[in-house]
């Protein structure tokens, strides 16, 4: 049996502006005028599971049921003015 071997990189080198921005700390001021971004996501994930069991001579029935919904719900809104 042949197993392929996948190689990641974990960690890079960042700049300072690359580390600013994904810390929070990018400048919008150098955007002239207003800006406005805004995005939403909503993800729901439903599952269902029957069991049914039975026994013999006319004994022994049992079964159940069950359901299950994730929901998944965020946002953000961005606004700079002037």
């Amino acid at each position: 049996m042949s197993h392929q071997i996948t190689e990641t990189q974990a960690f890079v080198e960042l700049s300072d502006e690359q580390q600013e921005s994904l810390a929070g700390g990018y400048d919008f001021g150098s955007l002239d005028g207003a800006f406005g971004a805004s995005l939403t996501q909503f993800k729901a994930k439903q599952s269902s599971l029957e069991t049914i069991s039975s026994s013999g001579p006319n004994g022994s029935t049992t079964g159940g049921r069950g359901m299950t919904t994730e929901i998944n719900t965020g946002g953000f809104n961005l606004i700079k003015l002037g």
